[in-house]
Formats: C-alpha cells, sequence, structure tokens
C-alpha cells in the first residue's frame, strides 16, 4: 500500500484521516464532515422566573446553532424566550408559551450563526421549571461578522 496523505498547503499538516478497519486490514479514511458534526457540543440550563447565559462565544467570536431542545412545566402565562444578545442587540430565536407543558426539538440545517459577541440567553417569565438545551458550534473570531454585517446577510 502507498502512503498518501492530503496536506494543507498553507500549515503542511495532513488533512484529518481516521484508523479503520476494513475486511480486517486496518486503513486510512478521510474524514469529511460539518463544522457541527466534528466541534458540535451542547449546553443545557433550567431556568425560573430569572433571564439566563447559557452559551458564550469566544472573544470576538460568534456561536453556530445546531440544535435546540426546550421542555417546561405547565404555567399559565409563563413564557420561554431564547435569544441572541450582545447587550445592544437582541434577535428572538424562539418563544414558547407555557399554557401547558413545553416539549420543543428542532435541528438546523441552516447556518443559524450569530454575531461577534452575542450570546445565548434563555428567558423565562414566570415562576416555573424550563429546561433549555442548546447544540453549538463556536465560531472562529476572524469568522464573525459585527452586527450590522450579520443584520444585512439574513
Amino acid at each position: 500500500m502507498l502512503p498518501v496523505y492530503l496536506i494543507d498547503l498553507a500549515t503542511g499538516r495532513n488533512i484529518r484521516t481516521e484508523s479503520v478497519w476494513v475486511k480486517g486490514e486496518e486503513t486510512k479514511l478521510l474524514i469529511l464532515a460539518s463544522r457541527a458534526q466534528y466541534d458540535g457540543v451542547f449546553k443545557s440550563a433550567t431556568v425560573n422566573n430569572t433571564t439566563t447565559t447559557i452559551v458564550t462565544p469566544l472573544t470576538d467570536g460568534a456561536i453556530s446553532l445546531t440544535d435546540l431542545i426546550i421542555t417546561s412545566e405547565k404555567q399559565v402565562g409563563g413564557v420561554v424566550t431564547v435569544q441572541f444578545d450582545d447587550g445592544t442587540n437582541t434577535v428572538l430565536i424562539a418563544s414558547a408559551e407555557a399554557d401547558s407543558p413545553i416539549g420543543f426539538a428542532s435541528n438546523f440545517a441552516g447556518r443559524w450563526d450569530g454575531w461577534k459577541d452575542a450570546l445565548i440567553q434563555v428567558d423565562v417569565s414566570a415562576a416555573f421549571n424550563a429546561t433549555v438545551s442548546v447544540g453549538y458550534v463556536k465560531i472562529n473570531p476572524k469568522e464573525t461578522l459585527g452586527f450590522a454585517e450579520w443584520d444585512a446577510r439574513r
């Protein structure tokens, strides 16, 4: 077998491969995965009658959403809100009324990216428990847009 590598010309490093077994022999497999599949993580929080930051970006970076799960108790008049916020600008991601228990789950196929320094907040408007789980990838500051440029693109 010939040793074959795919090299990044800018860094001189091998592009990611994994050792796998095929028909009883070890071989290399080139890994082709999205940023979410390779670097995605999640964070969960249970919130009651307050606003909580659930995910923060890298300094000068952004967050790309991959998944969102919201569950809650029943609370007539209660609302769970998930939003991007940078302290100046706020953009709603999801809002659900808790007049009956909330059971919401979504994965995002598109680019649900935030803007520079926008974190993900959860607001629960009354005294009841809501649990929010967010799947995400932190975006490198070099690939991050400021709010005005981000807003103009959407």
